[in-house]
This record gives structure tokens, sequence and C-alpha cells, in this order.
């Protein structure tokens, strides 16, 4: 699964819109849908903003969008 992928599916599990992320992490939907369909990649810090939003490991999405090996951690 790639990064948008993991996003997506962790906010559909928590039951939350893509508005409701956004109002969450303080971005517009259309750009949260552009990171989720890939169009669009997602800066460190907005994965931090997301992963504290839904709950899910930091470094996970860091690893999932290219920023880290998993071998480095």
């Amino acid at each position: 699964m790639n990064v948008g992928q993991i996003i997506k599916q962790c906010r559909k599990d928590k039951k939350l819109t893509l508005k409701d992320l956004a109002k969450k992490i303080n971005l517009s939907f259309p750009y949260i849908s552009q990171i989720e369909s890939g169009s669009r990649k997602a800066s460190p810090e907005i994965l931090q903003k997301i992963s504290k939003a839904l709950d899910i490991n930091y470094l996970d999405l860091m690893i999932s969008a290219g920023y880290l090996q998993e071998e480095s951690i």
C-alpha cells in the first residue's frame, strides 16, 4: 500500500470524511484528497499532522511516502 491508500483506509476505519480530517488538521479537503489519490506528495510535516489525527504511526507513513527506508530505523 502506498501512503495515500494507508491514509484513506485509516480515515475510513475511523469513519471520518475528507472534510472531517481536513478540519482536524486545518487543511483543505481537496488537498487531502490529492494526497490519498497520489497526485500530491505530502510533506513530513503534513504526514505528522495526519498521523496524530488518525492515531497511526508517523514512521510508517514516512516509510510509505519514501522519506525513510525501513532498514534505517
